[in-house]
């Protein structure tokens, strides 16, 4: 479709995309990224009488500082994120838990209501006998057990 043409009815319209952070091939070569920066050919290795100058040490010192600051800072994150997955672990258990108790509650709930359900199905003659008390009894029990274990579990 060109863009001059009206759309019909039931065409999808044409798609654009105007995402900034789709990667493109071509926008990056990987071979043309320097490493290092602009001061990564400059010598590097410091000789004695280098070490003894005032200004060295004082450089050195605060980059020193820097990375003990940044150092502390990264562990609290550490200790952050521990805390956060500890806590992540604790509710993930806690939710596994509830949702098996929900099943298992509304299962319990089901087979109940279809037992006492089925007991007017379950007569001889006309006449209740054995087996029709042994059923309802079983469903009015399972009925009682899934209401009161669920009123339980909430407080």
């Amino acid at each position: 479709m060109a863009d001059g043409e009206p759309q019909k009815i039931d065409e999808e319209p044409h798609k654009q995309s105007f995402q900034t952070d789709e990667y493109v091939e071509s926008s990056v070569n990987p071979d043309s990224i320097k490493q290092g920066g602009a001061f990564s050919k400059l010598k590097r290795e410091l000789q004695e009488e280098d070490l003894s100058n005032r200004g060295t040490q004082i450089l050195i010192l605060n980059e020193l500082d820097k990375y003990e600051a940044c150092k502390k800072q990264l562990e609290l994150y550490r200790d952050k994120f521990h805390a956060t997955d500890k806590e992540n672990a604790v509710l993930s258990a806690r939710i596994s838990s509830s949702t098996f108790f929900e099943i298992t509650n509304s299962a319990l709930l089901t087979i109940g209501s279809i037992l006492v359900g089925l007991t007017p199905s379950v007569l001889k003659d006309g006449k209740p006998y054995y087996l029709t008390w042994i059923i309802l009894s079983i469903g009015i029990v399972a009925l009682v057990g899934s209401i009161a274990t669920k009123f339980l579990n909430k407080k």
